[in-house]
Protein backbone atom coordinates (compact mmCIF):
# COMPACT_ATOMS: atom_id res chain seq x y z
CA UNK A 1 0.00 0.00 0.00
CA UNK A 2 1.58 3.39 -0.95
CA UNK A 3 1.05 6.60 0.90
CA UNK A 4 0.68 10.05 -0.72
CA UNK A 5 3.22 12.75 -0.52
CA UNK A 6 1.16 15.28 1.50
CA UNK A 7 -0.33 12.67 4.25
CA UNK A 8 3.18 10.25 4.21
CA UNK A 9 6.06 11.21 7.01
CA UNK A 10 8.38 9.28 5.09
CA UNK A 11 8.06 10.77 1.65
CA UNK A 12 11.19 11.43 0.41
CA UNK A 13 12.20 15.52 -0.60
CA UNK A 14 13.40 16.28 -3.42
CA UNK A 15 16.24 17.99 -2.03
CA UNK A 16 17.50 19.04 1.50
CA UNK A 17 18.50 21.99 2.10
CA UNK A 18 21.90 23.18 2.67
CA UNK A 19 23.84 20.08 1.65
CA UNK A 20 27.19 21.30 1.16
CA UNK A 21 27.03 22.60 4.74
CA UNK A 22 25.68 19.20 5.83
CA UNK A 23 27.97 17.54 4.26
CA UNK A 24 31.18 19.15 5.87
CA UNK A 25 30.09 18.58 9.35
CA UNK A 26 29.19 15.09 8.10
CA UNK A 27 33.12 14.77 6.96
CA UNK A 28 34.60 16.92 10.10
CA UNK A 29 36.45 13.98 11.19
CA UNK A 30 38.65 14.22 8.18
CA UNK A 31 39.32 18.02 8.44
CA UNK A 32 43.18 17.64 9.40
CA UNK A 33 44.13 15.28 6.70
CA UNK A 34 41.98 17.08 4.49
CA UNK A 35 43.83 20.51 5.94
CA UNK A 36 47.12 18.61 4.83
CA UNK A 37 46.48 17.78 1.27
CA UNK A 38 45.25 21.90 1.21
CA UNK A 39 48.31 22.64 2.24
CA UNK A 40 49.84 20.55 -0.18
CA UNK A 41 47.98 21.39 -3.13
CA UNK A 42 48.81 25.19 -2.13
CA UNK A 43 52.47 24.38 -2.51
CA UNK A 44 52.00 22.76 -5.79
CA UNK A 45 49.86 26.49 -7.10
CA UNK A 46 52.94 28.25 -5.57
CA UNK A 47 55.62 25.75 -7.38
CA UNK A 48 53.38 26.08 -10.97
CA UNK A 49 53.20 29.94 -10.67
CA UNK A 50 56.83 30.34 -9.69
CA UNK A 51 57.91 28.56 -13.30
CA UNK A 52 56.59 31.77 -15.49
CA UNK A 53 58.56 34.10 -13.18
CA UNK A 54 62.04 31.76 -13.56
CA UNK A 55 61.12 31.52 -17.38
CA UNK A 56 61.15 35.22 -17.56
CA UNK A 57 64.42 35.36 -15.37
CA UNK A 58 66.14 32.97 -18.08
CA UNK A 59 64.73 35.29 -20.99
CA UNK A 60 66.08 38.97 -19.21
CA UNK A 61 68.65 38.14 -17.27
CA UNK A 62 69.97 34.43 -19.18
CA UNK A 63 69.26 35.19 -22.94
CA UNK A 64 69.58 38.66 -23.12
CA UNK A 65 71.23 40.18 -20.64
CA UNK A 66 74.05 37.14 -21.74
CA UNK A 67 74.59 36.50 -17.87
CA UNK A 68 75.32 32.79 -17.64
CA UNK A 69 75.79 32.41 -13.93
CA UNK A 70 72.48 34.14 -13.62
CA UNK A 71 70.77 31.61 -17.02
CA UNK A 72 72.49 28.59 -14.97
CA UNK A 73 70.93 29.80 -11.44
CA UNK A 74 67.61 30.15 -13.24
CA UNK A 75 67.46 26.89 -14.77
CA UNK A 76 68.57 24.91 -11.71
CA UNK A 77 65.40 26.82 -10.24
CA UNK A 78 63.33 26.25 -12.79
CA UNK A 79 63.74 22.73 -12.92
CA UNK A 80 63.78 22.57 -9.10
CA UNK A 81 59.69 24.50 -9.62
CA UNK A 82 59.12 22.00 -12.09
CA UNK A 83 60.60 18.57 -9.55
CA UNK A 84 58.72 20.57 -6.26
CA UNK A 85 55.50 20.69 -8.35
CA UNK A 86 55.49 16.56 -9.48
CA UNK A 87 56.49 15.41 -5.64
CA UNK A 88 53.70 18.00 -3.86
CA UNK A 89 51.14 16.94 -6.82
CA UNK A 90 51.86 13.95 -6.17
CA UNK A 91 51.09 14.40 -2.29
CA UNK A 92 47.98 16.44 -2.71
CA UNK A 93 46.26 13.96 -4.80
CA UNK A 94 47.28 10.93 -2.63
CA UNK A 95 45.95 12.33 0.45
CA UNK A 96 42.87 13.83 -1.24
CA UNK A 97 42.10 10.34 -2.77
CA UNK A 98 42.57 8.64 1.24
CA UNK A 99 40.34 11.64 2.58
CA UNK A 100 37.29 11.07 -0.70
CA UNK A 101 37.57 7.36 -0.10
CA UNK A 102 36.92 7.52 3.45
CA UNK A 103 34.54 10.42 3.34
CA UNK A 104 32.45 8.18 0.45
CA UNK A 105 32.91 4.69 2.26
CA UNK A 106 31.31 6.39 5.78
CA UNK A 107 28.31 8.04 3.52
CA UNK A 108 27.95 4.74 2.06
CA UNK A 109 27.63 2.72 5.44
CA UNK A 110 25.32 5.75 6.79
CA UNK A 111 22.98 5.60 3.82
CA UNK A 112 22.84 1.48 4.34
CA UNK A 113 22.35 1.72 7.92
CA UNK A 114 19.77 4.60 7.68
CA UNK A 115 17.41 2.21 4.55
CA UNK A 116 18.23 -0.57 7.00
CA UNK A 117 16.01 1.06 9.60
CA UNK A 118 13.61 2.61 8.11
CA UNK A 119 10.26 0.81 8.71
CA UNK A 120 8.05 -1.24 6.19
CA UNK A 121 5.68 1.97 6.06
CA UNK A 122 8.41 3.88 3.86
CA UNK A 123 9.33 0.56 1.76
CA UNK A 124 5.34 0.61 1.31
CA UNK A 125 5.36 4.29 0.05
CA UNK A 126 8.25 4.06 -1.96
CA UNK A 127 9.43 2.08 -5.60
CA UNK A 128 12.72 0.38 -5.73
CA UNK A 129 14.40 1.69 -8.25
CA UNK A 130 14.28 5.57 -6.67
CA UNK A 131 15.57 4.15 -3.81
CA UNK A 132 18.16 2.67 -5.53
CA UNK A 133 19.22 5.83 -7.71
CA UNK A 134 19.31 7.76 -4.39
CA UNK A 135 21.81 5.30 -2.50
CA UNK A 136 23.66 3.97 -5.36
CA UNK A 137 24.09 5.73 -8.33
CA UNK A 138 23.79 9.71 -6.65
CA UNK A 139 26.48 8.27 -4.02
CA UNK A 140 28.33 6.99 -7.66
CA UNK A 141 28.33 10.98 -9.04
CA UNK A 142 29.08 12.24 -5.85
CA UNK A 143 32.21 9.85 -5.78
CA UNK A 144 33.25 11.04 -9.44
CA UNK A 145 33.75 14.49 -8.19
CA UNK A 146 35.34 13.47 -4.69
CA UNK A 147 37.95 11.07 -6.52
CA UNK A 148 39.19 13.68 -9.32
CA UNK A 149 36.77 16.80 -9.83
CA UNK A 150 37.51 18.41 -6.65
CA UNK A 151 40.92 19.08 -6.41
CA UNK A 152 41.29 20.13 -9.79
CA UNK A 153 38.54 23.05 -8.86
CA UNK A 154 40.48 24.04 -5.87
CA UNK A 155 43.62 23.86 -7.99
CA UNK A 156 42.09 25.70 -10.73
CA UNK A 157 40.75 28.25 -7.84
CA UNK A 158 44.14 28.83 -6.43
CA UNK A 159 45.76 29.70 -9.93
CA UNK A 160 43.06 31.94 -10.29
CA UNK A 161 43.76 33.60 -6.85
CA UNK A 162 47.27 33.55 -6.46
CA UNK A 163 47.89 34.09 -10.66
CA UNK A 164 46.53 37.51 -9.53
CA UNK A 165 48.93 38.14 -7.03
CA UNK A 166 51.85 36.83 -9.20
CA UNK A 167 51.40 38.69 -12.07
CA UNK A 168 50.69 42.26 -10.42
CA UNK A 169 53.92 41.62 -8.59
CA UNK A 170 55.11 41.25 -12.21
CA UNK A 171 53.68 44.25 -13.55
CA UNK A 172 50.72 46.64 -12.42
CA UNK A 173 49.49 47.56 -15.87
CA UNK A 174 49.98 43.86 -17.95
CA UNK A 175 47.47 42.98 -14.99
CA UNK A 176 45.03 45.38 -15.42
CA UNK A 177 45.19 44.44 -19.05
CA UNK A 178 44.31 40.88 -17.63
CA UNK A 179 41.54 42.15 -15.44
CA UNK A 180 39.55 42.42 -18.07
CA UNK A 181 38.90 39.01 -17.98
CA UNK A 182 37.28 38.99 -14.21
CA UNK A 183 33.68 40.72 -15.59
CA UNK A 184 33.43 38.58 -18.70
CA UNK A 185 34.74 35.32 -16.58
CA UNK A 186 32.44 36.90 -13.59
CA UNK A 187 29.33 37.61 -16.49
CA UNK A 188 29.99 33.99 -17.67
CA UNK A 189 29.94 32.23 -14.55
CA UNK A 190 27.10 33.80 -12.92
CA UNK A 191 24.79 32.23 -16.00
CA UNK A 192 26.54 29.06 -16.24
CA UNK A 193 25.55 28.39 -12.06
CA UNK A 194 22.06 29.72 -12.59
CA UNK A 195 21.75 27.55 -15.30
CA UNK A 196 23.59 24.78 -14.28
CA UNK A 197 22.44 23.78 -11.00
CA UNK A 198 18.92 23.14 -11.98
CA UNK A 199 19.78 21.17 -15.36
CA UNK A 200 21.78 19.04 -13.64
CA UNK A 201 18.99 18.38 -10.72
CA UNK A 202 16.55 17.93 -13.15
CA UNK A 203 18.91 15.57 -14.54
CA UNK A 204 19.53 13.28 -12.03
CA UNK A 205 15.78 12.97 -11.33
CA UNK A 206 14.29 12.39 -14.33
CA UNK A 207 17.43 9.38 -14.37
CA UNK A 208 16.20 8.31 -11.31
CA UNK A 209 12.62 8.02 -12.78
CA UNK A 210 14.07 5.93 -15.78
CA UNK A 211 16.11 3.54 -13.55
CA UNK A 212 12.57 3.14 -11.48
CA UNK A 213 10.63 2.32 -14.58
CA UNK A 214 13.32 0.02 -16.12
CA UNK A 215 13.45 -1.77 -12.49
CA UNK A 216 9.47 -2.29 -12.32
CA UNK A 217 10.04 -3.75 -15.93
CA UNK A 218 12.67 -6.48 -15.07
CA UNK A 219 10.88 -7.25 -11.76
CA UNK A 220 7.50 -7.64 -13.31
CA UNK A 221 9.44 -8.86 -16.51
CA UNK A 222 7.25 -12.83 -16.14
CA UNK A 223 3.83 -10.67 -15.96
CA UNK A 224 4.33 -8.77 -18.90
CA UNK A 225 5.50 -11.74 -20.92
CA UNK A 226 2.30 -13.51 -19.62
CA UNK A 227 0.01 -10.25 -20.47
CA UNK A 228 1.32 -9.50 -23.78
CA UNK A 229 2.77 -5.51 -22.05
CA UNK A 230 5.68 -6.10 -23.21
CA UNK A 231 5.36 -3.35 -26.38
CA UNK A 232 3.23 -0.92 -24.06
CA UNK A 233 6.27 -1.07 -21.15
CA UNK A 234 8.86 -0.63 -23.92
CA UNK A 235 7.10 2.51 -25.40
CA UNK A 236 6.37 3.61 -21.74
CA UNK A 237 10.47 3.32 -20.91
CA UNK A 238 11.20 5.27 -24.26
CA UNK A 239 8.80 8.37 -22.72
CA UNK A 240 10.98 7.71 -19.58
CA UNK A 241 14.17 8.27 -21.91
CA UNK A 242 13.06 10.85 -23.77
CA UNK A 243 12.53 13.08 -21.08
CA UNK A 244 16.12 11.97 -19.41
CA UNK A 245 17.59 12.53 -23.08
CA UNK A 246 16.03 15.83 -23.05
CA UNK A 247 17.25 16.75 -19.33
CA UNK A 248 20.73 15.41 -20.85
CA UNK A 249 20.87 17.97 -23.54
CA UNK A 250 19.59 21.04 -21.44
CA UNK A 251 22.95 20.15 -19.64
CA UNK A 252 24.93 19.65 -22.90
CA UNK A 253 23.01 23.22 -23.86
CA UNK A 254 24.35 24.88 -20.78
CA UNK A 255 27.55 23.94 -21.05
CA UNK A 256 28.41 24.55 -24.87
CA UNK A 257 26.87 28.07 -23.93
CA UNK A 258 29.92 28.51 -21.49
CA UNK A 259 32.84 26.16 -22.72
CA UNK A 260 33.24 28.42 -26.51
CA UNK A 261 32.54 31.83 -24.63
CA UNK A 262 35.64 30.98 -22.29
CA UNK A 263 37.88 29.86 -24.99
CA UNK A 264 37.24 33.34 -26.57
CA UNK A 265 38.00 35.07 -22.98
CA UNK A 266 41.33 33.40 -22.62
CA UNK A 267 42.53 34.08 -26.60
CA UNK A 268 40.94 37.59 -26.45
CA UNK A 269 43.00 38.28 -23.36
CA UNK A 270 46.07 36.79 -24.70
CA UNK A 271 46.12 39.11 -27.74
CA UNK A 272 45.59 42.19 -25.43
CA UNK A 273 48.57 41.05 -23.14
CA UNK A 274 50.63 40.72 -26.45
CA UNK A 275 49.75 43.74 -27.76
CA UNK A 276 49.82 45.99 -24.66
CA UNK A 277 53.30 44.32 -23.46
CA UNK A 278 54.34 45.08 -26.82
CA UNK A 279 53.72 48.66 -26.81
CA UNK A 280 54.80 48.48 -22.99
CA UNK A 281 58.17 47.23 -24.33
CA UNK A 282 59.40 49.91 -26.58
CA UNK A 283 59.14 52.23 -23.35
CA UNK A 284 61.12 50.23 -21.30
CA UNK A 285 57.98 49.60 -18.89
CA UNK A 286 58.28 46.07 -18.92
CA UNK A 287 60.88 43.29 -20.75
CA UNK A 288 60.12 40.58 -22.77
CA UNK A 289 60.63 37.61 -20.08
CA UNK A 290 57.41 39.34 -18.17
CA UNK A 291 55.43 39.68 -21.58
CA UNK A 292 56.41 35.97 -21.99
CA UNK A 293 55.60 35.25 -18.02
CA UNK A 294 52.30 36.92 -18.61
CA UNK A 295 51.29 34.68 -21.31
CA UNK A 296 52.55 31.40 -19.59
CA UNK A 297 50.77 32.54 -16.46
CA UNK A 298 47.51 33.01 -18.23
CA UNK A 299 48.26 29.41 -19.94
CA UNK A 300 48.77 27.88 -16.29
CA UNK A 301 45.39 30.04 -15.37
CA UNK A 302 43.27 29.65 -18.33
CA UNK A 303 43.98 25.85 -19.20
CA UNK A 304 42.08 24.65 -15.62
CA UNK A 305 39.88 27.20 -16.08
CA UNK A 306 38.86 26.10 -19.48
CA UNK A 307 38.11 22.90 -17.30
CA UNK A 308 36.73 24.82 -14.56
CA UNK A 309 33.27 25.20 -15.78
CA UNK A 310 33.10 21.44 -16.68
CA UNK A 311 34.11 20.87 -12.95
CA UNK A 312 31.92 23.99 -11.26
CA UNK A 313 29.06 21.64 -13.51
CA UNK A 314 30.46 18.54 -11.79
CA UNK A 315 30.56 20.42 -8.28
CA UNK A 316 26.81 21.16 -9.07
CA UNK A 317 25.73 17.81 -9.85
CA UNK A 318 27.80 16.38 -6.99
CA UNK A 319 25.85 18.86 -4.82
CA UNK A 320 22.33 17.65 -6.15
CA UNK A 321 23.18 14.37 -5.90
CA UNK A 322 24.24 15.31 -2.19
CA UNK A 323 21.31 17.01 -1.48
CA UNK A 324 19.25 14.19 -2.75
CA UNK A 325 21.36 11.81 -0.41
CA UNK A 326 20.23 14.08 2.78
CA UNK A 327 17.04 14.48 1.45
CA UNK A 328 16.79 10.53 1.76
CA UNK A 329 18.51 10.44 5.36
CA UNK A 330 15.84 13.28 6.99
CA UNK A 331 13.17 10.64 6.28
CA UNK A 332 12.19 9.83 9.76
CA UNK A 333 13.12 6.55 11.41
CA UNK A 334 9.12 5.64 12.72
CA UNK A 335 10.71 2.34 14.74
CA UNK A 336 13.25 3.26 16.79
CA UNK A 337 14.84 2.05 20.54
CA UNK A 338 14.12 4.66 23.46
CA UNK A 339 17.16 5.06 25.63
CA UNK A 340 15.81 3.95 28.62
CA UNK A 341 14.58 0.28 26.52
CA UNK A 342 14.66 -2.80 28.26
CA UNK A 343 14.91 -6.77 27.50
CA UNK A 344 11.45 -8.52 26.80
CA UNK A 345 10.56 -11.35 29.24
CA UNK A 346 11.16 -15.17 28.34
CA UNK A 347 7.19 -15.49 28.17
CA UNK A 348 3.91 -13.84 28.87
CA UNK A 349 0.78 -13.24 26.63
CA UNK A 350 1.34 -10.78 23.47
CA UNK A 351 -1.15 -8.57 24.14
CA UNK A 352 -2.94 -5.13 21.63
CA UNK A 353 -5.19 -2.73 23.06
CA UNK A 354 -7.36 -0.52 21.71
CA UNK A 355 -4.69 -0.29 18.62
CA UNK A 356 -5.51 1.98 15.82
CA UNK A 357 -3.56 2.10 12.65
CA UNK A 358 -3.72 3.93 9.42
CA UNK A 359 -1.45 4.07 6.19
CA UNK A 360 -2.41 7.81 4.85
CA UNK A 361 -4.19 10.09 7.30
CA UNK A 362 -7.92 9.80 7.75
CA UNK A 363 -7.83 5.71 6.47
CA UNK A 364 -7.64 3.45 9.17
CA UNK A 365 -6.87 0.06 8.56
CA UNK A 366 -7.38 -1.09 11.83
CA UNK A 367 -9.57 0.43 14.71
CA UNK A 368 -9.91 -0.15 18.42
CA UNK A 369 -8.29 -3.90 18.16
CA UNK A 370 -8.11 -5.62 21.53
CA UNK A 371 -6.92 -8.77 21.19
CA UNK A 372 -4.46 -11.38 24.43
CA UNK A 373 -2.37 -14.16 22.96
CA UNK A 374 -1.76 -16.77 25.65
CA UNK A 375 1.72 -18.19 25.62
CA UNK A 376 1.64 -21.33 24.24
CA UNK A 377 -1.69 -20.47 22.08
CA UNK A 378 -2.44 -20.88 18.38
CA UNK A 379 -3.97 -17.88 17.25
CA UNK A 380 -5.62 -17.79 13.61
CA UNK A 381 -6.17 -14.31 12.24
CA UNK A 382 -9.14 -14.67 9.59
CA UNK A 383 -10.91 -12.27 7.25
CA UNK A 384 -11.52 -11.32 3.88
CA UNK A 385 -8.32 -9.74 1.53
CA UNK A 386 -8.23 -6.20 2.93
CA UNK A 387 -9.49 -6.69 6.65
CA UNK A 388 -5.91 -5.77 7.95
CA UNK A 389 -4.78 -9.18 9.14
CA UNK A 390 -1.45 -8.74 7.46
CA UNK A 391 -1.16 -5.10 9.48
CA UNK A 392 -2.25 -6.73 12.49
CA UNK A 393 0.73 -9.30 12.22
CA UNK A 394 3.00 -6.64 11.34
CA UNK A 395 2.43 -4.77 14.75
CA UNK A 396 2.58 -7.34 16.84
CA UNK A 397 6.02 -8.07 15.56
CA UNK A 398 6.64 -3.87 16.04
CA UNK A 399 7.68 -3.49 12.40
CA UNK A 400 4.76 -0.88 12.98
CA UNK A 401 3.78 0.82 15.47
CA UNK A 402 0.52 1.94 16.06
CA UNK A 403 -0.89 5.12 15.95
CA UNK A 404 -3.13 5.09 19.19
CA UNK A 405 -3.25 1.99 21.51
CA UNK A 406 -0.08 0.01 22.51
CA UNK A 407 1.12 -3.82 22.31
CA UNK A 408 2.86 -5.35 25.03
CA UNK A 409 4.80 -8.91 25.75
CA UNK A 410 4.64 -10.15 28.72
CA UNK A 411 3.23 -6.73 30.02
CA UNK A 412 5.67 -4.68 28.99
CA UNK A 413 4.94 -2.18 25.78
CA UNK A 414 6.93 -3.19 22.68
CA UNK A 415 8.16 0.22 22.15
CA UNK A 416 9.46 0.51 25.85
CA UNK A 417 11.78 -2.76 25.45
CA UNK A 418 14.38 -3.39 22.98
CA UNK A 419 14.49 -3.96 19.55
CA UNK A 420 17.50 -6.65 19.72
CA UNK A 421 14.88 -8.58 22.04
CA UNK A 422 11.45 -8.00 20.15
CA UNK A 423 13.38 -9.88 17.29
CA UNK A 424 14.72 -12.62 19.00
CA UNK A 425 11.24 -13.05 20.86
CA UNK A 426 8.85 -12.38 17.68
CA UNK A 427 9.75 -13.68 14.34
CA UNK A 428 7.03 -12.92 11.66
CA UNK A 429 7.36 -15.45 8.25
CA UNK A 430 6.14 -13.89 5.75
CA UNK A 431 3.84 -15.67 2.79
CA UNK A 432 7.14 -16.04 0.60
CA UNK A 433 10.61 -15.25 2.53
CA UNK A 434 13.31 -13.79 0.59
CA UNK A 435 16.29 -15.86 -0.17
CA UNK A 436 20.12 -14.47 -0.39
CA UNK A 437 22.68 -15.88 -2.98
CA UNK A 438 24.43 -18.57 -1.09
CA UNK A 439 24.02 -22.23 0.43
CA UNK A 440 20.90 -23.45 1.63
CA UNK A 441 22.94 -23.42 5.12
CA UNK A 442 24.06 -19.50 4.91
CA UNK A 443 20.67 -19.15 4.24
CA UNK A 444 18.86 -21.10 6.51
CA UNK A 445 21.42 -19.39 9.24
CA UNK A 446 21.37 -15.82 7.73
CA UNK A 447 19.93 -14.47 11.10
CA UNK A 448 22.24 -15.75 12.83
CA UNK A 449 25.43 -16.29 11.52
CA UNK A 450 27.49 -17.49 14.46
CA UNK A 451 25.24 -20.70 14.76
CA UNK A 452 27.04 -23.72 13.19
CA UNK A 453 26.80 -26.24 10.65
CA UNK A 454 25.82 -28.67 13.14
CA UNK A 455 23.22 -26.34 14.82
CA UNK A 456 21.51 -26.25 11.06
CA UNK A 457 21.75 -29.60 10.53
CA UNK A 458 19.94 -30.18 13.92
CA UNK A 459 17.18 -27.60 13.29
CA UNK A 460 16.52 -29.30 9.65
CA UNK A 461 16.47 -32.45 11.38
CA UNK A 462 13.68 -31.38 13.96
CA UNK A 463 11.65 -30.18 11.41
CA UNK A 464 11.27 -33.43 9.50
CA UNK A 465 13.53 -31.80 6.22
CA UNK A 466 16.52 -33.73 6.34
CA UNK A 467 15.61 -36.15 3.49
CA UNK A 468 14.10 -33.20 1.50
CA UNK A 469 17.21 -31.38 1.73
CA UNK A 470 19.25 -33.92 1.54
CA UNK A 471 17.92 -34.74 -2.53
CA UNK A 472 19.56 -31.29 -3.55
CA UNK A 473 22.46 -31.50 -5.69
CA UNK A 474 24.80 -30.68 -2.71
CA UNK A 475 22.31 -31.12 0.18
CA UNK A 476 22.25 -28.20 2.56
CA UNK A 477 26.03 -26.89 0.88
CA UNK A 478 23.61 -26.30 -2.37
CA UNK A 479 23.82 -22.89 -4.23
CA UNK A 480 20.80 -20.47 -4.05
CA UNK A 481 20.36 -17.97 -6.79
CA UNK A 482 19.25 -14.53 -6.09
CA UNK A 483 15.73 -14.94 -4.75
CA UNK A 484 15.70 -18.69 -4.27
CA UNK A 485 15.22 -18.75 -8.08
CA UNK A 486 16.49 -22.46 -8.38
CA UNK A 487 13.88 -23.51 -5.58
CA UNK A 488 10.18 -24.15 -5.75
CA UNK A 489 8.29 -22.11 -3.81
CA UNK A 490 7.47 -24.84 -1.43
CA UNK A 491 11.14 -25.34 -0.72
CA UNK A 492 11.56 -21.62 0.19
CA UNK A 493 9.21 -21.76 2.51
CA UNK A 494 10.90 -24.80 3.81
CA UNK A 495 14.33 -23.03 4.22
CA UNK A 496 11.88 -19.91 5.75
CA UNK A 497 10.67 -22.27 8.35
CA UNK A 498 13.97 -23.34 8.85
CA UNK A 499 15.56 -19.80 9.82
CA UNK A 500 12.51 -19.40 12.34
CA UNK A 501 13.51 -22.53 14.08
CA UNK A 502 16.84 -21.42 14.64
CA UNK A 503 16.23 -18.20 16.02
CA UNK A 504 13.86 -20.11 18.13
CA UNK A 505 11.61 -17.39 19.30
CA UNK A 506 8.34 -17.70 21.92
CA UNK A 507 6.28 -15.89 19.21
CA UNK A 508 6.38 -17.19 15.63
CA UNK A 509 3.80 -15.27 13.53
CA UNK A 510 2.85 -17.08 10.33
CA UNK A 511 1.36 -15.50 7.02
CA UNK A 512 -0.35 -18.49 5.77
CA UNK A 513 2.99 -20.95 4.87
CA UNK A 514 0.97 -22.75 2.42
CA UNK A 515 -0.74 -20.13 0.28
CA UNK A 516 2.32 -20.30 -2.48
CA UNK A 517 3.24 -23.97 -1.70
CA UNK A 518 2.95 -27.06 -4.47
CA UNK A 519 1.05 -30.21 -3.81
CA UNK A 520 3.69 -31.93 -3.67
CA UNK A 521 5.30 -30.03 -0.57
CA UNK A 522 2.29 -29.30 1.19
CA UNK A 523 2.52 -32.17 3.24
CA UNK A 524 6.05 -32.14 4.44
CA UNK A 525 5.34 -27.98 5.10
CA UNK A 526 2.32 -28.87 7.24
CA UNK A 527 4.19 -31.21 8.81
CA UNK A 528 7.33 -28.82 9.66
CA UNK A 529 4.78 -25.80 10.54
CA UNK A 530 3.01 -28.75 13.25
CA UNK A 531 6.80 -29.29 14.74
CA UNK A 532 7.68 -25.80 14.58
CA UNK A 533 4.36 -24.74 16.63
CA UNK A 534 5.37 -27.21 19.68
CA UNK A 535 5.71 -25.29 22.95
CA UNK A 536 5.39 -21.77 21.62
CA UNK A 537 3.01 -18.95 20.88
CA UNK A 538 1.52 -18.92 17.25
CA UNK A 539 -0.36 -16.50 15.30
CA UNK A 540 -1.16 -17.46 11.79
CA UNK A 541 -2.75 -15.67 9.16
CA UNK A 542 -5.22 -17.88 7.40
CA UNK A 543 -5.96 -18.66 4.20
CA UNK A 544 -7.37 -22.12 4.31
CA UNK A 545 -10.04 -23.20 6.71
CA UNK A 546 -8.17 -26.38 7.74
CA UNK A 547 -5.71 -23.49 8.95
CA UNK A 548 -8.30 -22.37 11.07
CA UNK A 549 -9.86 -25.80 12.56
CA UNK A 550 -6.47 -26.29 14.20
CA UNK A 551 -6.04 -23.20 16.09
CA UNK A 552 -7.02 -23.38 19.44
CA UNK A 553 -8.81 -19.82 18.85
CA UNK A 554 -10.00 -17.72 15.84
CA UNK A 555 -9.96 -14.07 15.78
CA UNK A 556 -12.12 -12.69 12.93
CA UNK A 557 -11.63 -9.14 11.03
CA UNK A 558 -13.77 -7.41 8.63
CA UNK A 559 -13.01 -3.95 7.36
CA UNK A 560 -10.11 -3.47 10.53
CA UNK A 561 -12.78 -4.13 12.97
CA UNK A 562 -12.38 -7.44 15.41
CA UNK A 563 -15.96 -8.83 14.60
CA UNK A 564 -15.41 -11.80 17.18
CA UNK A 565 -12.74 -14.26 18.90
CA UNK A 566 -13.07 -17.87 19.17
CA UNK A 567 -12.99 -21.70 18.65
CA UNK A 568 -13.61 -22.29 14.46
CA UNK A 569 -16.83 -24.35 15.32
CA UNK A 570 -18.52 -21.84 17.91
CA UNK A 571 -17.95 -19.18 14.81
CA UNK A 572 -19.59 -20.73 12.34
CA UNK A 573 -22.73 -21.52 14.70
CA UNK A 574 -23.39 -18.36 15.52
CA UNK A 575 -21.64 -16.02 13.07
CA UNK A 576 -23.12 -15.47 9.48
CA UNK A 577 -20.08 -13.51 8.06
CA UNK A 578 -17.56 -15.97 9.76
CA UNK A 579 -19.35 -18.71 8.14
CA UNK A 580 -19.98 -17.38 4.20
CA UNK A 581 -15.90 -16.48 4.22
CA UNK A 582 -15.30 -20.54 4.58
CA UNK A 583 -18.81 -21.20 2.29
CA UNK A 584 -20.76 -22.64 5.04
CA UNK A 585 -23.65 -19.88 5.66
CA UNK A 586 -26.20 -22.91 5.67
CA UNK A 587 -24.79 -24.32 8.82
CA UNK A 588 -25.89 -20.74 10.47
CA UNK A 589 -29.16 -20.95 12.01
Amino acid sequence: MTTTTDASPFAIAPFAHRPLQRGLEFGASLRWPALAASVLLIGTVCATLAQPVLVSWVIDRGVIEKDMNALSLSIFLLLGAVAAEAVLTAGHLILFAWVGERYLARLRNRVFEHLSQLSLRFYDAHNTGALIARASDDVQTLSSFVRSGMSSLLTGVLLLGLGIVVMGSLSPPLLAVSLIAVPMLRWLSRRYMRRAEPAQRNNRERYAASLDVIEQGLTGARSLHLFRRLKSWGEFIDRCQDGEYEARMQVVSVNNRYFPWLEFTWVFVTAAILGVGAGLNTVDMVTVGIVSAFVLSLTRIFGPLESLGRLIGDAQSAKASLGRIFALLDVPLEIQERPSAVALSTSGPLEARNVTFSYTRGMQVLTDINLSVQPGETLALVGHTGAGKSTLARLLARLYDPEHGHISYGGLDLRDATLASIRRRIVLLPQEGHLFRGTVAENIGLFRPETSDADISKVVSDLGLEERFGQFPDGLLTQVDARGARLSAGERQLVSLSRVALVNPEVAILDEALSNVDPGTEALVVRAMRRLMEGRTVIVIAHRETTAQRADRVAFLDHGVLVAQGRHDELLRNFADYARLWGHAQEVP
